[in-house]
């Protein structure tokens, strides 16, 4: 099954956009938390506002796959997750709490736009027949990659003495991973002549 181009190089996209933005999440959460020493209720409000546009997203992505197809959908999304991820290193560690919001909000908007995106492209073309192996894998990619995100990335923040130094190391790492595996995707993704 994973010989399949479209089945392989979508997983990757899943894999990454999964990762990566559960990542950002952890990370902001202790930026918000323990850097800016916004209250949980506070913080949540921030999560509360990505959750509603992750919402918007979802309803506005299938009709974006309809007009540009689901590998520029997927492609551009995480492009954009992973700039918008990169303006998080704007914050600051006195103040970034309205960046903070805008930029994972926005980051999120995208990252529904390559959930959809990724499933659409590794489960079409795939034999009826293989449609639940194809399907299975989109979840187990979606399972792995909130799965590894955290633990891989998340130490880098909390062990290079100021949070707020392992924070912006963590973000751009991220940001830096999403856009390479943007760019691959795409790559991998190219219709063949």
């Amino acid at each position: 099954m994973l010989r399949r181009r479209t089945v392989a190089w979508g997983n990757l996209g899943g894999l990454v956009t999964f990762s990566m933005m559960s990542t950002v999440v952890f990370v902001l959460t202790l930026y918000l938390q323990e850097v800016l020493e916004l209250s949980a209720f506070l913080t949540g409000l921030v999560f509360g506002v990505q959750g509603v546009l992750s919402a918007v997203a979802g309803t506005y992505a299938p009709r974006l796959i309809g007009r540009i197809g689901a590998r520029r959908t997927l492609v551009g999304s995480l492009l954009g997750q992973g700039l918008l991820t990169g303006a998080l290193l704007g914050i600051g560690a006195g103040s970034g709490a309205l960046l903070a919001t805008a930029a994972v909000s926005l980051a999120s908007m995208c990252h529904l736009g390559a959930i959809i995106s990724y499933g659409l492209i590794v489960t079409s073309g795939v034999p009826d027949e293989e449609q639940g192996l194809a399907t299975g894998l989109v979840t187990t990619t979606q399972q792995v990659g909130l799965t590894i995100g955290i633990p891989l990335l998340g130490v880098l923040a909390t062990t290079q003495g100021a949070l707020f130094g392992g924070v912006r190391t963590v973000l751009a790492v991220d940001a830096a991973v999403v856009l390479v595996a943007a760019v691959a995707v795409g790559v991998g993704l190219r219709r063949r002549k």
